[in-house]
């Protein structure tokens, strides 16, 4: 496809598009040695150390990541979202195993782009939700204090976020005619 393109555009116009492409294909590798990583410090004892966000308390959540060359790629406004324990044990872990991989480059979290998949328990048994990484968080921290109900400014500051992106996030799971959230 991309050799088609670069006989009547040119190689110049393509080049970036073959570093996105070199960018997944590198991605996935990196993911297989991140789970074979977490895999092997899980059987090795403990999960990891604290540094790794091995198991002190929570668990890890399960992680896919996209590394991307920032040069290659649209730019993207930073977010402060402070991610719940689980999330943040994860980011943690991939964090430190990117930085032993590759020594002198560093990773910038793009939140706006992720998504998760989290297990909800209804009254009519358990299901599992698909959603953007803000609404996954949102779900996480009310999941990890059951029976209290947060009002939307406790949950931007645990959150870290302002209050314009969290409210349509809490309202696209309240106000669904079919698939109520939050209630």
């Amino acid at each position: 496809f991309i050799q088609r393109l670069q006989q009547p555009l040119g190689k110049v116009f393509t080049l970036k598009l073959e570093a996105m492409v070199r960018d997944y294909e590198a991605t996935g590798e990196l993911n297989r040695e991140f789970a074979a990583h977490r895999a092997a410090n899980a059987l090795g004892g403990g999960g990891g150390t604290a540094a790794e966000g091995g198991s002190g308390g929570g668990g890890a959540a399960e992680m896919v990541v996209q590394v991307l060359t920032a040069s290659h790629w649209p730019a993207y406004r930073a977010d402060n979202l402070t991610p719940p324990r689980s999330l943040e044990s994860g980011m943690r872990s991939f964090r430190h195993f990117y930085a032993r991989k590759h020594v002198g480059r560093s990773l910038s979290w793009v939140h706006m782009l992720g998504t998760s998949q989290i297990h909800v328990g209804f009254a009519k048994g358990a299901k599992e939700v698909e959603c953007n990484l803000f609404q996954g968080c949102i779900l996480a921290l009310l999941g990890d204090e059951p029976r209290q109900c947060a009002t939307v400014g406790e949950l931007t500051t645990k959150l870290g976020l302002p209050l314009g992106l969290v409210k349509p996030q809490i309202a696209s799971m309240y106000l669904h005619k079919v698939y109520c959230l939050l209630s």
